[in-house]
């Protein structure tokens, strides 16, 4: 054995921390990678997303009299993506480009695909689409004038026009917006708060 003082207790926590036989083959294909956390984001919340449930989901806002739609967003929600094919466990991690490095200077910079190739540089990832129109539910509200630009894949509207999902909340955690940025094209505020999901594994 190359590595004589590693013993197999030791390498058989290497491989639960790597999420076991799935989490190995992923590891060893490029699919996931070890990286050394340089900072520490906050956590909003962990949220299962369940596959295929997202026609569900649009029908449901689409008719939520409490959630105020802009037009960008009514167009993506009559205009559903299709993500995931299973059901998964997401850790919502909050961070803003600032905090990836961005400065104030060259905020025109801080576009959206370099915001998230920063991102991934922490071992930070894009979130389902799904992601976005959950946040919008009752049980999931702050209370808050908080709101969070969504990082998934961008989601189209009939016409082909790529959007962030924004949820955004009120105080009183009944009523929200709904708003849907541009994805491309624009440089975002570096204080903007950002939601992309920690699924690497991190040693």
């Amino acid at each position: 054995m190359k590595y004589n003082k590693v013993n197999f207790g030791t390498s058989e926590a290497v491989f639960n921390k790597l999420g076991g036989e799935e989490g190995i083959k992923d590891f060893l294909s490029g699919r996931t990678m070890v990286v050394k956390p340089e900072r520490n984001f906050i956590t909003l919340k962990t949220i299962t997303i369940k596959a295929w449930q997202v026609g569900n989901l649009t029908r449901d806002l689409l008719n939520d009299k409490l959630i105020e739609k802009d037009e960008n967003a009514k167009s993506v929600l009559s205009w559903p993506p299709i993500d995931l094919s299973k059901d998964i466990d997401v850790e919502l991690i909050i961070v803003t480009p600032r905090e990836l490095g961005f400065e104030e200077m060259f905020e025109s910079c801080a576009t959206y695909s370099n915001i998230c190739k920063k991102a991934s540089e922490f071992g930070l990832e894009k979130v389902p689409v799904e992601t976005g129109m959950l946040l919008c539910l009752p049980e999931n509200r702050e209370k808050s004038r908080n709101f969070y630009v969504v990082a998934s894949k961008p989601a189209n509207n009939k016409d082909g026009n790529n959007f962030l999902l924004v949820p955004w909340y009120q105080e009183d955690g009944k009523k929200m917006e709904l708003k849907a940025f541009e994805a491309e094209g624009r440089g975002f505020c570096i204080d903007f708060k950002f939601l992309f999901c920690r699924k690497k594994v991190v040693l």
